[in-house]
């Protein structure tokens, strides 16, 4: 038979065992995006250009809240949250990163969220209380004094220092008898009032202890991850592209130089590893675990480094220029896929070489120690003293055998290569994923970061789940029903 018996029920719980894992690796992404640095909000605001007078950033912007709102951001981060008694469950409506901070620092220090709440009430009602008296009053250096001590209050991380600034607006309204009107007072006097009921707060530190509360499906992990599935990622905040898009065409040339190199890999690292197994302990093993160690100790950004400064140029040599320069040609988007290839692979060669290379000098040990094992075998013997030739005992019997280990060496470098391309491409200035990666890191565009975060994540777990059905498949020895 050519499937095992148990090979199907194997190789479903392996598969079933990637979506804890992926469950796992997006809530890690998740929660990663929202403690990044930046603010979405402002971001996309700025894409669309609206920083104007009527559409700002600040934190008392109505727009503001109103383009947070359509990227789902008024609502939980997760399922369930936990947080101290002194904080509201609605504490996550409040999504201004400035306003946030401050309103956490209130709390911090009074200890009492229903009287920040209500001071803050009392300070916007004496504001629109005192912008509505008339307009001739915003002539008057009184009213600017006032409204620069009102945002103060509301600017300051430290309450007791806001208490000074209504303290000055008091004496301000005082020295002034224009402002002495009945509704004006009212509120001042309110606002007093509740400066004085926080300060008449005895903090109890039983707020400190922490809290449960469930928010249901309604909430921006579960809105995330359906968008995910859908392989929509949302849109970049540098130039307004869908990141489905942006990492679509970055793939496309990091999958053409890996694929290239991972092929490059093996047909360096199976002979050679084969002929220092076979040549063991002779010149010929030593010449070539001499190259494997170096070419592997060699750091992969200096070998690259190297081959841009001397084997793409002729100002060393005429000879050394070998390579044409860094990046992948002239590509237009009126090219065919075809054309697109042929233009870019001369430049894609040296970087394919490269990696090849630095994968090939770890290949080689593995294939050399799992083949000299193989050698030393009671069936090798058999078979060397039947008088069969070199090439039938390399490549039917040892080969074989000693590819069992390697398998793992040559799934894992598949993904490793994808992560790893970061280096090479910014190097070689290749667009791909890397180059991608590095750029949106730079410029914290997260929502591409986080998507090729998940799919390295992703293209990790399924290359390793190949590799353990290929092993358990060629590998007799392990019992599938264990």
């Amino acid at each position: 038979k050519l499937i095992r018996p148990g090979m199907k029920r194997f190789v479903i719980k392996k598969a079933l065992l990637i979506i804890p894992s992926l469950l796992i690796l997006s809530i890690v992404v998740f929660l990663l995006s929202k403690i990044a640095p930046g603010d979405p909000v402002g971001n996309l605001i700025e894409l669309r250009g609206q920083t104007t007078a009527s559409l700002n950033t600040s934190m008392h912007s109505d727009n503001y809240q109103e383009v947070a709102t359509e990227l789902g951001l008024d609502k939980p981060n997760f399922y369930f949250g936990i947080h101290p008694a002194s904080y509201p469950d609605t504490f996550y409506r409040i999504i201004h990163p400035q306003r946030k901070m401050i309103y956490s620092k209130w709390i911090e220090q009074i200890h009492n969220w229903d009287k920040i709440q209500s001071f803050n009430q009392c300070l916007g009602g004496f504001e629109e209380t005192l912008l509505n008296t008339t307009d001739s009053i915003e002539l008057t250096a009184a009213f600017k004094q006032i409204a620069s001590e009102l945002r103060n209050v509301s600017t300051d991380p430290d309450i007791y220092t806001g208490f000074g600034h209504i303290a000055s607006i008091s004496k301000i309204l005082d020295s002034v008898s224009f402002f002495q009107n009945a509704l004006l007072q009212d509120q001042l006097q309110k606002l007093n009032q509740s400066v004085d009921d926080i300060k008449s707060v005895e903090i109890q530190y039983k707020t400190a202890i922490p809290m449960l509360a469930f928010y249901g499906l309604d909430n921006q992990y579960h809105n995330w991850i359906k968008k995910v599935l859908r392989f929509d990622f949302g849109i970049s905040m540098v130039d307004a592209e869908t990141v489905y898009n942006k990492i679509s065409y970055a793939l496309f040339w990091t999958f053409l130089y890996v694929i290239t190199a991972y092929i490059l890999s093996l047909f360096i690292a199976i002979p050679l590893g084969l002929v220092s197994a076979w040549w063991y302990k002779k010149w010929t093993e030593k010449l070539i675990s001499g190259f494997s160690f170096g070419f592997y100790a060699f750091p992969l950004f200096w070998l690259a480094t190297l081959s841009v400064v001397f084997l793409t140029n002729n100002i060393y040599s005429d000879w050394l220029n070998i390579f044409p320069s860094v990046g992948v040609g002239r590509i237009s988007n009126q090219m065919s896929l075809f054309e697109k290839i042929t233009t870019a692979m001369p430049h894609l060669i040296l970087p394919a070489l490269i990696l090849a290379i630095h994968s090939a000098a770890q290949g080689i040990r593995i294939i050399r120690n799992s083949a000299i094992v193989e050698l030393k075998s009671d069936y090798f013997i058999t078979a060397k003293a039947k008088g069969l030739s070199n090439v039938k005992l390399l490549w039917r019997h040892i080969f074989p055998n000693a590819m069992l280990p390697v398998i793992t060496m040559l799934i894992s470098s598949f993904p490793a290569a994808l992560a790893g391309s970061v280096v090479l491409e910014v190097i070689f200035n290749i667009p791909g994923l890397g180059r991608l990666l590095y750029d949106s890191i730079h410029f914290m565009d997260w929502n591409v970061v986080f998507a090729i975060l998940l799919f390295i994540g992703l293209v990790t777990f399924i290359f390793y789940l190949l590799g353990d059905i290929l092993y358990a498949y060629l590998n007799p020895k392990i019992k599938l029903e264990a």
